[in-house]
């Protein structure tokens, strides 16, 4: 690495290291307090069955933490470095060397966007970790969001999305779905065109047809990305595009070169990608 790919790599591994020291004294604390428990029922158990039980909770107490403690140590790579501090370092090298500016928000707080979409399930679990915001080369304004929805009921759950989601601002006052699996989940409901096989397409009543290029779109997407499920839906304004990819990188937990240009290229093809959108 240069100088100045050596100090990334400097200030990325620190926060790494800080974030698993701060995780790792958080559950020690219930470590120690669940071995103090256990020794002092030790002492106490001969006198009492109550006693006697409260040791044998207290020494499983302390075995779960001490393997949380030990798996901690071991495996655990906080994501938050990796969206705080090393894909706003990539933005600002991005926005320094390109033409199209970027703006970049970690961890956004609005959703409302999902339900606008009609994609997927309002009653998921959505879990935004970035958000991307860029004019592209068709005068678009776009928003491009780090994405994870999943259902869960019981012990079973569904992962609708883990990837990227795409929204257009401002696209056309079409309405439409094309998808790899599952319904649109709007109101009223669109209707299924029988006659398209290579993907699950779907219009709204007053609709008989789709134009191809929106059929072309999705077969690009879903080769580009060589994706396993991509869902696109026009909502009579915003055009929205979900990408699940596999696998999708949110851990780094040593830095190299080729990661960091990894992240630079994975930057420019969503930006490419948002530029074919016309």
């Amino acid at each position: 690495m240069n100088k100045y790919s050596k100090q990334i790599y400097e200030n990325y591994q620190t926060a790494i290291k800080n974030r698993k020291s701060k995780i790792i004294s958080f559950w020690s604390y219930f470590l120690i307090a669940s071995v103090i428990l256990t020794i002092t029922s030790f002492f106490f158990y001969g006198r009492s069955d109550v006693f006697l039980i409260l040791l044998v909770i207290f020494i499983i107490f302390s075995g779960f933490f001490l393997i949380l403690v030990l798996m901690l140590l071991i495996f655990f790579v906080s994501e938050k470095p990796l969206y705080e501090i090393l894909y706003p370092k990539v933005i600002e090298d991005h926005n320094y060397e390109e033409v199209t500016p970027i703006t970049y928000i970690s961890f956004p707080k609005d959703k409302d966007f999902f339900e606008f979409g009609g994609l997927y399930p309002s009653i998921a679990q959505k879990i935004l970790r970035f958000k991307l915001s860029f004019e592209n080369a068709q005068g678009y304004f776009v928003d491009v969001y780090d994405a994870y929805v999943v259902t869960s009921s019981g012990k079973t759950s569904h992962i609708h999305l883990n990837g990227y989601y795409f929204v257009f601002r401002d696209y056309s006052d079409l309405k439409f779905q094309v998808r790899t699996e599952g319904i649109p989940h709007v109101s009223p409901k669109y209707k299924r065109l029988t006659d398209i096989e290579s993907a699950r397409a779907f219009v709204d009543s007053d609709t008989s047809e789709l134009d191809i290029k929106y059929i072309k779109l999705y077969n690009l997407i879903k080769n580009e990305y060589n994706s396993p499920s991509v869902a696109i839906g026009c909502n009579g304004n915003d055009l929205h595009i979900g990408i699940t990819l596999r696998p999708m990188k949110r851990h780094v937990k040593v830095l190299t070169e080729d990661i960091y240009q990894e992240l630079r290229r994975s930057l420019m093809q969503m930006i490419d990608l948002a530029n074919t959108i016309k």
